[in-house]
């Protein structure tokens, strides 16, 4: 009876001690599957570059745009100045941004795909299907934005009117 407790905690131990290393070795092969899908252009670009940010750097391109227009003291040739300066920085920033970013990133993708989800990503995107694809993806974000945007501005409205009728009625049932 000794001898069974005595090879069952050795058993015990030896899978406690081999474990840690395979967890480990699994966690290495991830990152370094990880590294290798972002090192991707068109994954890097969408998740982490042009493709991210371009809609909002179009979008704060429109914002100065209107902004200098409403000041009619400002000539064309500053308001070609501002607006380079202020695109010079933002693309500084979301550099600066997107290096920040990408072990958090990182670390998100680690924690939600398993290896073989990752190594199946990076399969997909070395396809070059998939690389028009992300290729075309600003394009289809611009085209859909400004009709997200409606339609966002639109349901707002809807759902404003619908919760104060909501809460009228609700209030009335009280008195």
């Amino acid at each position: 009876m000794k001898r069974k407790y005595t090879l069952l905690a050795l058993l015990l131990s030896a899978l406690y001690i081999a474990l840690p290393p395979a967890v480990y070795a699994q966690t290495v092969a991830k990152q370094e599957m990880l590294e290798k899908l972002f090192e991707i252009p068109a994954v890097k670009d969408t998740v982490l570059g042009k493709q991210m940010f371009q809609p909002i750097s179009q979008l704060m391109e429109r914002q100065i745009e209107l902004n200098l227009q409403k000041n009619k003291n400002i000539s064309s040739e500053k308001r070609k100045v501002i607006s380079s300066a202020a695109g010079e920085v933002f693309k500084e920033e979301m550099v600066a941004f997107m290096q920040e970013m990408l072990p958090v990133v990182n670390k998100i993708y680690a924690d939600t795909f398993s290896y073989e989800e990752i190594e199946a990503m990076y399969e997909f995107y070395q396809n070059e299907h998939a690389i028009s694809m992300m290729e075309k993806m600003p394009s289809l974000m611009a085209k859909m934005m400004p009709e997200m945007l409606s339609k966002q501005q639109q349901l707002t409205v809807r759902v404003k009117q619908k919760i104060n009728k909501k809460i009228h009625e609700k209030l009335e049932e009280i008195n």
